[in-house]
């Protein structure tokens, strides 16, 4: 569904996905602790 909606509208789904992709994640004591896993299924590289 994600491919489908950033393919369709780019610009207003550019960043649509888990809230811990370009930040840390939100979720705090219940975070999956998989942000590495997560990040590189969505294709985002680490940030330096």
């Amino acid at each position: 569904m994600l491919k489908l909606v950033k393919n369709a509208a780019p610009t207003l789904f550019h960043k649509a996905g888990p809230g811990c992709l370009y930040t840390p994640c939100p979720e705090g004591e219940y975070s999956c602790g998989k942000i590495e896993e997560v990040r590189h299924k969505y294709g985002i590289k680490k940030q330096s």
